[in-house]
């Protein structure tokens, strides 16, 4: 008996399953290309461009930078917010892509932007004043628009499914002109008490809209925002953000860069930053490394900006500790002769052919067996890279 009830409850089976797919089948095609069926983990899609550092990858989880996505850059003014969206837009520009600065504060200091980017990729940054945070939005929506067109008559022109390079929106700051005032206010106190709603209620429903019209473009919307950190009457640690916390919504990732040391010594400045991914959609959160925000003077007194990813990954490495530390270790050899300067015995780098940091981690990245293991040790989920003239749309189906 108990042999028969489960031969006849896998015929029930197999008879639902038809009907669900014949449902599954109905419902994508009145619904359109927007459907999907889950996925596993391991099928899902995560695209992006090549990560400037494995150290960035392990920020993020992920081992390439998020297109198709809305990403917040939050911090306290003057910690170099601005910089560090500019090194974001380095990669864009670097791949044949374009960066759209949407200058809310009108303070754009063009010589820190071209201190950052190379002089040659500069004509493809496109730079406008929004006076309002309507504006701003409006002038998102319209550049979605523009980059649609765009891509669908070099689809025509090319045969192809026209995505052919990647675009970097750029929205410093969320908060706009128009709410200045109460965005001083909001900082001066400490809090957005119940007179400015207005902020967190345009930019939440904004961005409910936005977001899946980003989702199939290989483009990246960039939300820079003002914070202070603060305590409730608790004594517990809380943080404000003009504009609510109505951006953490519908980001995929958020980041929060902090100043923990400012260096000046001849030609050599520095901002030592702690960037945290609060939160992330796609792989584990609070995750934190330390950064260097470097510039220095070249013999023609240009200044030159940086962030120095290659000296914080070997320092990130040495500072590992517990089974993960010990297998990194392992894996490369890896020790310190003195600061700023390491070995990796099993690259066939010694300790008496001990090199820079910034030496030592280019090594590294070079090598696609190495990576590979570091991002397993690391927890990195394997993203696919976007290359300009790769078929966006195709990468996005598989």
């Amino acid at each position: 008996m108990p042999r028969k009830k489960k031969q006849e409850t896998e015929g029930m089976s197999l008879t639902e399953g038809a009907l669900a797919s014949s449902l599954k089948e109905k419902l994508i095609s009145k619904w359109g290309d927007m459907a999907q069926v889950a996925r596993k983990s391991s099928q899902r899609r995560f695209i992006g461009l090549k990560s400037p550092s494995l150290l960035f990858e392990y920020l993020i989880a992920n081992s390439v930078f998020p297109l198709g996505k809305v990403v917040q850059l939050y911090g306290e003014p003057k910690v170099g917010k601005s910089g560090v969206s500019f090194a974001f837009g380095d990669l864009f520009l670097r791949q044949g892509g374009y960066v759209i600065i949407l200058d809310t504060e009108n303070k754009l200091n063009e010589d820190w932007l071209s201190s950052i980017v190379d002089e040659q990729y500069l004509d493809r940054v496109i730079i406008t004043p929004c006076q309002t945070v309507d504006e701003w939005q409006t002038k998102v929506t319209d550049s979605i628009k523009l980059v649609r067109r765009e891509f669908k008559s070099l689809a025509t022109k090319h045969g192809g499914s026209g995505m052919l390079f990647p675009v970097l929106i750029v929205v410093d700051s969320i908060s706009g002109v128009a709410f200045g005032k109460s965005a001083e206010t909001i900082l001066k106190r400490g809090f957005a008490d119940r007179e400015f709603p207005a902020e967190a209620l345009s930019i939440s429903r904004y961005l409910k809209v936005i977001s899946p019209e980003i989702a199939r473009l290989p483009v990246t919307l960039l939300l820079v925002n003002h914070w202070k950190p603060g305590k409730d009457d608790k004594g517990k640690l809380i943080d404000h953000r003009p504009g609510g916390k109505a951006p953490d919504f519908h980001t995929s990732f958020s980041f929060l860069v902090q100043a923990l040391k400012k260096y000046r010594s001849g030609a050599t400045h520095y901002n030592m930053l702690k960037m945290t991914c609060t939160h992330n959609s796609f792989g584990e959160d609070k995750r934190s490394v330390a950064v260097r925000l470097e510039w220095k003077f070249d013999d023609e007194g240009q200044q030159r900006t940086r962030l120095n990813f290659g000296r914080a990954l070997i320092e990130f490495l040495l500072g590992l500790e517990g089974s993960v530390g010990t297998r990194v270790k392992k894996l490369l050899g890896l020790g310190e002769v003195r600061t700023g300067v390491s070995f990796a015995t099993e690259l066939g780098i010694g300790r008496k052919d001990a090199v820079s940091h910034g030496d030592l981690a280019q090594v590294i990245e070079s090598n696609g067996e190495v990576l590979e293991e570091l991002r397993k040790i690391l927890s990195i989920r394997k993203g696919i890279e976007y290359k300009a003239g790769d078929d966006y749309e195709q990468l996005l189906v598989g």
